[in-house]
C-alpha cells in the first residue's frame, strides 16, 4: 500500500514553519517510533515534544504528560493570538 504524495509526513514536515506539539509513543504499533522521530527531526517549525516511550498508539497521557500538554497548548494559543507564553 502506498501513501499519496500529499500525505507524505516527512516531506510535508520540511515545509511547515508554525509551532507544533508532538506526542511520541514508544510502543506504537500503528506509526513506528522510528518514523515518529524522523517526522519530528524533519519538522521546520518551532516544536515541543512529549515523549512517552512506554505508550502505545492510543494510550492515555500520564498526569505529567497531560500537564506538559496543557502548557504546550497555551504556548500554541499564545502564538496564534500573537502573544508570548505567560508560563
Amino acid at each position: 500500500m502506498q501513501v499519496p504524495s500529499d500525505l507524505d509526513s516527512l516531506e510535508n514536515a520540511k515545509h511547515v514553519s508554525t509551532r507544533a506539539v508532538f506526542i511520541l509513543a514508544g510502543r506504537d504499533n500503528v506509526v513506528p517510533p522510528s518514523y515518529q522521530h524522523r517526522v519530528v527531526e524533519a519538522y521546520a517549525g518551532e516544536k515541543r515534544v512529549i515523549d512517552m516511550p512506554w505508550a502505545g498508539h492510543d494510550d492515555p497521557l500520564t498526569k505529567e504528560a497531560a500537564e506538559s500538554f496543557a502548557k504546550d497548548m497555551d504556548w500554541l494559543w499564545n502564538e496564534a493570538i500573537g502573544k508570548e507564553s505567560l508560563r
